[in-house]
């Protein structure tokens, strides 16, 4: 069927899409059309979850967010989209007329949730909060009855998990 529209024509009122991530038992769907049928098909991923797979829904995880919103978070990392972003070429200028030049970034990124890893830290009592809000590394005094070989190795498992768990982001040079 050819209706005069390209596959990713997104100016055609009926372009719709529907995309699918699931890593156990967390999943997000990305949705391209109106914020309606996004609650549609929100009630029906959730009646159909409670009702055929006898699931339980966590309701704070299960929203609707806009693709420009900030903070949407999905195994642990906060997504984000980047639309295309429209400049112009000063190279391509002709007699004071400037060319407009779209680069097509078009695309989700993966970003750390830093402020809540060190949070966690914070919580777990490898680091201490100060006033003015910075943190600094601490002694953890669960583990002070460790050989100091045993506490370096501690130290380094974690440190090894976290690089690991979050080398797909974006900004993965922050941690």
């Amino acid at each position: 069927m050819n209706d005069g529209f390209g596959a990713r024509d997104q100016e055609d009122p009926n372009f719709r899409r529907l995309q699918y991530i699931r890593y156990a038992d967390d999943f997000i769907l990305g949705f391209t059309g109106t914020r309606e049928e996004a609650e549609k098909i929100n009630s029906k991923v959730k009646e159909f979850l409670e009702s055929k797979l006898k699931l339980k829904i966590n309701s704070e995880k299960s929203k609707i967010y806009h693709s420009s919103d900030r903070h949407i978070k999905f195994l642990g990392f906060f997504l984000r989209y980047l639309p295309p972003k429209r400049t112009l070429d000063a190279k391509k200028a002709v007699e004071n007329i400037k060319q407009a030049k779209m680069v097509a970034i078009n695309q989700a990124q993966l970003r750390i949730p830093v402020e809540l890893l060190l949070e966690r830290m914070t919580d777990k009592g490898y680091a201490k909060c100060r006033k003015n809000g910075t943190y600094r590394a601490t002694s953890n005094r669960k583990l002070a009855s460790l050989e100091d070989y045993q506490l370096v190795n501690r130290y380094s498992s974690v440190i090894r998990g976290i690089m690991h768990y979050y080398q797909p982001a974006n900004q993965y040079s922050d941690l």
